[in-house]
């Protein structure tokens, strides 16, 4: 089970670090199915693109609440301030 935010952010003063920081609270909290723990905690990725091309794409295995590269990768997406986001974090299931 995963948890997907695909965001069009083309007003350059939106705060797309903060957009990240509420999407990965997922990470720890997230809704998941009855009788499994609460969150999203078997990793994670971003992607961002600025006019139609790609800046970065990163993935994780670590969460996304406690990765070291998470951090890094806010800082790069508010520096470089990407049109598209694309972010994601992942809880393993079966079927």
């Amino acid at each position: 089970m995963c948890r997907l935010l695909l965001a069009y952010i083309p007003d350059s003063d939106t705060d797309r670090a903060e957009v990240l920081r509420k999407f990965l609270e997922l990470a720890e909290v997230g809704k998941v199915p009855s009788g499994t723990s609460a969150g999203h905690h078997d990793g994670w990725g971003i992607a961002t693109y600025a006019r139609g091309t790609l800046l970065r794409y990163v993935r994780s295995k670590e969460s996304a609440a406690t990765s070291s590269a998470r951090d890094k990768e806010f800082f790069l997406v508010a520096t470089h301030k990407p049109d598209v986001i694309l972010a994601h974090v992942r809880k393993m299931s079966v079927g």
